[in-house]
């Protein structure tokens, strides 16, 4: 396995290796039209945990889209408390599928970090 810098830039499609997790391309993985934007998809589907150790902050989730746009190998990189982590592992497991990075006009795997905010604005109507 390999992982894919600006170095890959220079590279013609067929030297890319299905392989590789890029975390940088010419076109990023992003979510479909219809579902709107990352931040589109957070706020309309976050939900408060109402008994916390913690009140406001972001977590931070790492995932592969892979070639076929599913996430997977999802991690919390950095937490904040234990009601806030699993809101968010569950926000970004539940991710609809997403259109695929490419490089060079070739569809690749990606590895992204999501950040979760839960602040004080959320819990405004």
């Amino acid at each position: 396995m390999c992982l894919g810098l600006n170095s890959y830039a220079q590279l013609k499609p067929n030297e890319i290796d299905s392989g590789c997790i890029f975390i940088d391309s010419d076109e990023m993985p992003m979510l479909p039209k219809s579902v709107g934007d990352y931040q589109t998809y957070i706020k309309h589907n976050i939900k408060i945990p109402v008994r916390t150790d913690c009140s406001e902050g972001t977590v931070y989730i790492q995932a592969i889209v892979d070639t076929t746009g599913l996430l997977r190998d999802i991690t919390l990189k950095k937490g904040i408390c234990t009601a806030f982590n699993e809101e968010a592992m569950r926000l970004i497991t539940n991710m609809p599928k997403f259109v695929p990075g490419k490089q060079n006009g070739k569809v690749v795997n990606m590895k992204i970090t999501f950040p979760v905010s839960f602040k004080s604005e959320f819990y405004k109507d």
